[in-house]
């Protein structure tokens, strides 16, 4: 049993530092063996009195252990730094910074001291003696919970796959959990965006760059051939027949369209290869020891929960959360189950999702309807949900098929317009701007396109079925375009996204899954005290989720609304 589980979120960190002092706090850690759901009341009413019930004080010094272990256990370095200084963390120096957090780690070493098992023994006193001239405290960022104030390990050693950091000698470090990891996120929640742990220069140097080898696979299947058409190719398209032009002009209209690309200059940067995620994902996972087995594995369930997390989120938001239900599912977690620190709704109730990991998986939610589906068989069906599938697919290394988000049905249409203005159907302008658009043509901006994708019920009377019947219609004119420029669906589809990203309010950074899957790995393992190699190794093989960086990194995955959250209509 995981004792750590049923310490309350603000005695974990001198619960951990007294693990790996030594004896550490004996008679505290013996109530939790014996009685853990009434320590843990007793310590999370956050009243120092309570552990003082559970942990008697041998030398009668409990007015000490109040005040020093008060202050040791709930103090945060901004409590410190106000206490010191009377300023607040924002007007703050890095000297200010740096004597508030080693004080802070000092009361917490002296609120060690005093507690049973700790203070009274020479050999704990040594113990806490050599872990203050281990600690490593960064003066840049304030952590509530020892969160920027890490223990480095006696002596350092070669990583090792196998075992970790550290030697035979020293305490050994153990790997990172799920808890941990999440309540890392958590802290650094607590700062805002620019003040959180930023990626090293460069990332963590986990994934090399060699998009044009990809992973191992068996020939893909043509995911164009599952697109949700319409049985009977002379019917009218939903909405009045509203895309009829696109079906009429796809010539035209995509030779437009692949001229735009070019003129972007897109078949020469490196975001063209947005989608060749498989082959450098797939070599890291082998480099952290995975099986050729085991990293295909990896590769293709991070491709279907990065796009089942995808709609209305970022991809940055999508990679961070595809690894947190894949380290809960690895455990037997239902991904609806919150098991670190959690939301709190602005009403003061819990929420449902961890902080720093936020999903729509309550009731009718989006994620949650597309992660059942996948639990449920290991993918997406293409036909009921287009373009999240066509996503994972595309990340997984199939680039067979176009994922038609907001961007490529802007893009679509505004190369329309630009064709010649006031060809773009009324019923593709929302209603609020059609008179403006029917005046001057010549202006069509993003806010006035209506770019959801219409749908309308299919195949004979008694058997009929819901699709989205004006999803090919727009794939077609990529798959022309990919065509004529010579690249994969997948490829042109995202160099248009980026191509256009000015024109169609992309309004991100222009980086790689990769990119950022690698940044995610530096914040992670500066978070958790531990290599990125460590990382890596915890990552891949689901022990945790990713931590994020303090600014999203990649372009929306615009999915538009829908009724029904596992249907992309």
């Amino acid at each position: 049993m995981d004792l750590r589980y049923y310490v309350p979120p603000q005695f974990r960190g001198a619960y951990d530092m007294a693990e790996v002092a030594g004896s550490g706090i004996y008679n505290l850690l013996s109530s939790i063996q014996r009685d853990p759901v009434g320590t843990n009341r007793a310590m999370g009413r956050g009243m120092i009195e309570g552990a003082v019930d559970v942990a008697t004080d041998p030398v009668g010094t409990v007015k000490d252990f109040a005040g020093t272990v008060g202050r040791g256990f709930t103090y945060t370095a901004a409590d410190k730094l106000s206490d010191m200084f009377g300023i607040e963390p924002r007007d703050a120096s890095p000297d200010q910074l740096r004597a508030a957090n080693e004080a802070l780690a000092e009361d917490r070493l002296a609120a060690l001291a005093v507690v049973p098992g700790v203070g009274p023994g020479a050999k704990a006193l040594t113990s806490g003696a050599k872990m203050a001239s281990r600690l490593e405290v960064d003066p840049n960022s304030m952590g509530s919970l020892l969160g920027n104030v890490r223990l480095r390990p006696e002596t350092y050693s070669p990583f090792d796959a196998g075992r970790g950091i550290g030697d035979s000698v020293g305490p050994s470090i153990t790997e990172p959990n799920l808890l941990s990891a999440l309540e890392a996120r958590a802290a650094q929640m607590e700062f805002s965006p620019k003040d959180r742990i930023q990626p090293a220069p460069g990332g963590a140097g986990i994934f090399d760059r060699d998009y044009q080898t990809p992973a191992p696979s068996g020939a893909f299947e043509d995911l164009s051939l599952k697109y949700p058409r319409n049985p009977d190719p002379t019917a009218a398209l939903p909405k009045g027949d509203r895309a009829r032009i696109l079906v009429d002009r796809r010539e035209e209209i995509s030779s437009a369209l692949a001229d735009r690309i070019r003129a972007t200059g897109q078949l020469e940067a490196d975001t063209r290869y947005f989608y060749h995620t498989d082959g450098p994902v797939y070599r890291a996972a082998r480099q952290a020891g995975l099986t050729d087995a085991e990293a295909q594995a990896y590769l293709r369930d991070l491709s279907n929960n990065v796009a089942a997390t995808s709609p209305r989120t970022k991809v940055e938001e999508n990679l961070r959360n595809a690894t947190l239900v894949m380290a809960k599912d690895n455990q037997g977690i239902p991904f609806r189950e919150v098991v670190g620190p959690g939301t709190i709704r602005p009403d003061g109730t819990k929420g449902i999702s961890e902080k720093g990991y936020p999903m729509m998986t309550a009731k009718g939610g989006i994620h949650g309807g597309l992660l059942d589906d996948v639990a449920a068989t290991g993918e997406m069906d293409v036909a009921r949900n287009p373009k999240p599938s066509n996503f994972g697919a595309n990340l997984s290394g199939n680039r067979s098929g176009v994922t038609m988000d907001t961007h490529a049905i802007r893009g679509t249409l505004m190369t329309l317009n630009e064709m010649q203005p006031g060809l773009v159907p009324e019923g593709f302008i929302l209603p609020k701007f059609r008179d403006q658009y029917a005046k001057d043509p010549s202006v069509l901006t993003p806010n006035m396109i209506d770019d959801t994708l219409a749908s309308q019920m299919t195949g004979p009377k008694g058997s009929t079925t819901k699709l989205q019947t004006e999803y090919p219609v727009f794939a077609d004119i990529w798959h022309d375009a990919a065509a004529k420029l010579g690249v994969s669906p997948a490829e042109a589809q995202s160099m248009g996204w980026f191509g256009f990203g000015d024109e169609t309010n992309l309004g991100s950074a222009r980086k790689t899954p990769v990119d950022i899957f690698d940044d995610r790995l530096s914040v992670t393992a500066q978070a958790l005290g531990i290599t990125p190699e460590e990382a890596a190794r915890s990552v891949f093989r689901r022990k945790i989720p990713l931590l994020a960086a303090p600014i999203a990194a990649a372009p929306l995955l615009a999915l538009q609304p829908q009724q029904d959250p596992r249907q992309q209509y």
